[in-house]
């Protein structure tokens, strides 16, 4: 399975809103945070968005706040996941791990940051492991 993080113009198709992720607890919650990421992407110089596809099938989305995208950057610009979520049907299939490896390998060749900030709850069912098995022990931040 090929796993690509697509940018589509201005538009991502509708079935990237409407894709379900499972929560801690098994529940499938809908895609309108998807909606919801979507408007804040089109509307922020900050926000870099991608579809992700595993082979030609929309299984996923995930945005990135890049300060460097303003059209005056700071002189040293933050990077953070803002947001990160894989499809139930792909989860579990390497999907979320090779678009996680794209995304750090994208903020890696723009030779501008010396960290990607994650976030996430601590709590059962929270992305902890997966994070840390991509990235490594966290640094806390203020």
């Amino acid at each position: 399975m090929s796993i690509g993080a697509r940018e589509r113009a201005r538009s991502l198709p509708a079935a990237s809103v409407c894709l379900v992720v499972l929560d801690g607890w098994g529940l499938a919650e809908p895609g309108p945070g998807n909606a919801v990421s979507l408007a804040q992407a089109l509307f922020s110089p900050d926000a870099w968005y991608r579809a992700i596809y595993a082979d030609d099938t929309p299984a996923g989305f995930l945005m990135l706040y890049d300060e460097s995208l303003r059209t005056s950057p700071p002189a040293h610009p933050e990077i953070a996941l803002w947001r990160f979520m894989v499809d139930a049907q792909f989860q579990g299939q390497g999907v979320g791990t090779a678009a996680l490896e794209q995304v750090i390998a994208h903020v890696r060749n723009k030779g501008l940051f010396s960290s990607l900030l994650v976030s996430y709850v601590p709590a059962p069912g929270s992305p902890e492991q997966f994070y840390l098995q991509a990235a490594g022990p966290p640094r806390k931040t203020d």
